[in-house]
């Protein structure tokens, strides 16, 4: 395993301890992130004050590598190949009279690929499907294919027994029409920024 040091100079001399790093490895890792997100208001919900934009959301991520290496020193790299799935709620809302509830989820699948060094920083983009699961005042609307982008970046480090670390920051947009009553296209694509912390097990 590659580590770096980080020396400290006290009263009582100097330490050193190290920060683990990444290891790369051939095999499966699973991932479990949590977080928020936070959205953009669509063309359809550019007037909407009252709705949250910013909500909890939970993913589970697997990655396959390492697929092959590049580039020197700080800058070597191991390719992975990886599956997201994940909950996004874009915007949610609550009536405090009747206690009905309105919201915009999307439940995407996404097929990412990502590039990460010895010390466990990464970048990396994908591309997949979303289901839509439109819901105003508990009455499903509309359901409904998006499609979505993703560019993703973070630190993850490898521990003992197996365990992987870090945190993500991941931007979506959503590409979507909705079919408003009326038979009208509405435009409900939005970008959406996800910081989001991570723990998993490397097989």
């Amino acid at each position: 395993m590659k580590k770096f040091l980080i020396v400290l100079v006290c009263s009582s001399g100097i330490s050193a301890f190290q920060i683990p790093g990444y290891t790369a490895a051939s095999g499966l890792s699973v991932n479990l992130g949590g977080g928020l997100n936070i959205a953009g208001k669509s063309e359809m919900r550019a007037n909407d004050t009252l709705p949250s934009f910013t909500n909890f959301t939970g993913s589970l991520n697997l990655w396959y590598g390492s697929l092959f290496k590049f580039g020197s020193g700080f800058f070597e790299v191991d390719t992975q190949l990886g599956l997201y799935a994940g909950y996004v709620p874009v915007m949610t809302y609550k009536d405090q009279t009747t206690g009905k509830k309105s919201s915009d989820v999307k439940l995407p699948v996404i097929l990412d690929v990502r590039f990460i060094n010895s010390k466990g920083f990464f970048a990396g983009l994908g591309g997949g499907y979303a289901h839509t699961i439109i819901t105003t005042i508990d009455i499903t609307e509309a359901t409904g294919p998006a499609a979505v982008v993703s560019l993703l970046t973070g630190w993850e480090i490898s521990l003992p027994y197996g365990i992987q670390a870090g945190f993500t920051v991941r931007a979506m947009y959503f590409l979507q029409k909705i079919e408003a009553v009326n038979g009208s296209q509405l435009n409900n694509s939005q970008l959406n920024i996800q910081p989001l912390l991570q723990v998993g097990y490397k097989f």
